[in-house]
């Protein structure tokens, strides 16, 4: 047979089939878990992690503002309510500390803004303290515009995007109140059945406004980074060059710029480059996102405490610090429990009186408080210990005020509350609190709707019948006596009945809970919000395209009228080039040379904003250790002739500050003094050169 017959014999392999392909809607559903899990969701530990932080920087901005209240934010300081006003630094502003033209007025309105930001860092009616705090953050910033720097835009837009989150979803009071309210424990065993409201608690919020949050992160890294092409920064120098800047400079800056090479400052300045260039592939990489978004976590805070060593750069450091919370995944957190996870020798054993509404209330307090299951609930109807803790590890028991602070020690993070309340305030704070809640239990108990918890059912080694012994074990009787018929059984009494269920209560977010009424308007809400958030998206991106340079000029196209107010009221700006595009050459610094009636030169100016207030001035001083506003005041009034007149009259109140007749001015001189930066190798300035900027003569 032929070579040709034995190929025709062998049968021919079947054809390959083409796998079919699928049609677009079922791709899009099959990836559709991947893209939401990756872009659209956040964990609600993260949220209530991240309002934590946002409300210790609105506390912090608030902070550093309070001592310049008669400088900044009344009408005998640098920016009156009429400059604002009638020489406004930007269209479409708000602010409600306009109404504040004393020092006392404007302190009040700290105060109440202090007061609505405790109440979100707390998260009690979260949402609705949370817009209140974001109208109080514009105030606070808008009062004077001509101060705002990009940290103060940075922590804006932190606020703004997190409005439409559930930011009280975990680790506030809404949280704990929701879970009283939805899952009520009736016996003290019911207090260990923690699964049910942690599922509740756990599950993943999905928003758009994650991926708003998620590009607005990638917005501010890249744009930095792509607008710093400037010599400074193409030579590796600018970081030399930034030290140099002596109202900024920190005392850690001074220290390491006098051992500074150009290698050094190459090596830094590329880093910061490449760190900032690289954020929206770490943010917004679908491939290995809990690895790259966790090196994003730790790389980029890290950055941030670095400019804030070397940099006053205000707020700006940590404001950026204050979105890296919202990145954590769950395995993140995995890793976090494991370095907080439960301690044998903290372990507690709680007994406690169920049938005191007051205690019952507390233990369900507790239980929830209790995130890694370190404490025990037990029935203990003694008087002698209303509520008594022991120690698991060492048998030890605590009693009174003394146990409550053992409870809080075995809470996560508790110690610190508890060493309080072992402290001889504390204790007798926490001791009169406690009469005084136990007298009115019975008031707390009515308008609280409290309810005594029931012990486990389980009867009393008197009450239980011994176990029946098999008739073949049971010896036979020996006389006649013995065989006597036994007792009539004692009968046993009725078991308890079951308490009666009680009403759920609905969540305040459930929408197709409550009347009709207010099902509608929580739909309503929710769609209005959502809307918002769309026109916001929208608004933003269009602001992205015309305030920053990188962007083509055929991408320009110009906005309607609506979307500049959206942007300018709530100051949510995008245009991001610190530093760029090149890092400052030069060092100017103002000074007056006011002459008192007293016959003494003084500076009234650096005297309020500088450490440095010495005169004759022949050069700029070291480390000159200005805030962020009066290094920007210093930058922009030399450029902003009609703040000049304010300028004037404030320095001639010298007196008026000082409280002496003897230090009215007389006359002065505002004055320039301007420097270049020494070249790497070098250490003092060139160039020094003084210019008189305004005098007492001028209008």
């Amino acid at each position: 047979m032929s070579s040709d017959d034995n190929k025709e014999a062998s049968p021919k392999p079947p054809p390959k089939e083409r796998k079919k392909k699928l049609p677009l809607r079922a791709r899009w559903r099959a990836r559709w878990p991947k893209i939401r899990d990756v872009y659209f969701t956040f964990d609600p530990r993260s949220l209530g992690l991240a309002r934590i932080g946002l409300a210790i920087l609105l506390f912090y901005d608030l902070w550093r503002r309070v001592g310049g209240i008669p400088t900044w934010y009344t009408n005998e300081g640098l920016i009156p309510n009429h400059a604002v006003l009638w020489r406004p630094d930007g269209d479409y502003i708000f602010s409600f500390f306009l109404a504040a033209s004393t020092g006392s007025e404007a302190a009040l309105l700290f105060v109440i803004v202090a007061l609505v930001y405790l109440c979100f860092l707390v998260g009690w009616h979260t949402r609705f303290f949370h817009l209140l705090s974001f109208i109080c953050m514009v105030s606070v910033h808008s009062r004077g515009t001509f101060l705002e720097n990009g940290g103060d835009v940075a922590l804006n837009l932190l606020c703004a995007w997190t409005l439409f989150l559930p930011m009280g979803a975990r680790f506030s009071l809404d949280a704990v109140t929701s879970s009283l309210r939805n899952c009520r424990e009736h016996t003290v065993a019911e207090l260990a059945e923690r699964v049910a409201w942690r599922a509740r608690a756990a599950r993943p919020v999905i928003s758009l406004a994650v991926l708003a949050l998620l590009l607005q992160v990638s917005v501010i890294y890249y744009f930095n980074a792509v607008h710093k092409h400037g010599w400074t920064w193409r030579e590796g120098k600018a970081i030399h060059f930034v030290l140099y800047q002596e109202r900024m400079v920190t005392w850690f800056g001074l220290l390491v710029r006098r051992h500074m090479t150009l290698p050094l400052s190459m090596v830094m300045t590329y880093a910061t480059l490449i760190i900032e260039i690289s954020a929206p592939l770490l943010i917004l990489n679908p491939v290995l996102r809990y690895r790259t978004r966790s090196i994003a976590i730790l790389l980029f805070p890290a950055m941030h405490v670095a400019f804030a060593a070397f940099l006053n750069l205000g707020q700006f450091s940590f404001n950026m610090m204050g979105y890296f919370p919202l990145l954590l995944s769950a395995p993140d957190w995995n890793a976090i429990n494991r370095f907080v996870a439960p301690v044998e020798q903290r372990a507690r054993t709680v007994l406690f009186d169920p049938s005191s509404p007051l205690l019952s209330a507390v233990a369900r307090l507790f239980a929830r408080l209790d995130a890694f299951d370190r404490l025990k609930f037990e029935a203990d109807q003694t008087p002698a210990a209303a509520w008594t803790v022991v120690n698991a590890a060492t048998g030890e028991r605590t009693a009174g005020v003394l146990g409550f602070a053992e409870c809080v020690d075995a809470l996560a993070f508790g110690r610190p509350l508890g060493w309080m309340l072992r402290t001889g305030p504390g204790q007798k704070l926490a001791q009169f609190v406690a009469r005084w809640m136990t007298h009115r239990e019975a008031a707390f108990t009515n308008a609280f709707a409290w309810e005594a918890l029931s012990t486990d059912g389980a009867a009393s080694p008197v009450d239980v019948p011994a176990s029946p012994v098999p008739a073949a074990e049971v010896p036979a009787a020996s006389t006649p006596e013995a065989a006597a018929p036994p007792p009539e059984p004692v009968p046993l009494p009725a078991p308890a009945p079951p308490p009666a269920p009680v009403a759920r209560v609905p969540r305040y977010d459930e929408p197709d809970q409550g009347p009709p009424v207010q099902r509608w308007l929580r739909r309503r809400t929710t769609e209005l919000r959502e809307i918002a958030l769309v026109v916001l998206i929208v608004a933003s991106g269009s602001q992205v395209l015309m305030e920053n340079k990188a962007v083509p000029a055929q991408l320009k196209w110009g906005q309607p009228k609506w979307m500049q107010q959206i942007v300018s009221y709530p100051r949510l700006f995008q245009g991001w080039g610190m530093f760029s595009s090149d890092v400052p050459v030069g060092e100017r610094m103002l000074y007056v040379d006011a002459v008192t009636f007293g016959g003494r030169h003084v500076d009234p100016f650096n005297e309020a904003g500088s450490r440095v207030a010495t005169l004759p001035v022949e050069r700029i001083p070291e480390h000159m250790e200005q805030d962020e506003f009066w290094c920007d005041y210093t930058n922009r009034i030399p450029e902003r002739q009609v703040y000049w007149r304010m300028l004037k009259e404030w320095i001639l109140a010298y007196h008026l500050r000082t409280m002496r007749r003897e230090d009215r001015v007389l006359s002065f001189e505002a004055k320039l003094i301007e420097s270049d930066s020494p070249p790497p190798g070098e250490h003092e300035a060139r160039n020094i050169r003084t210019k008189v900027m305004m005098t007492d003569r001028d209008p």
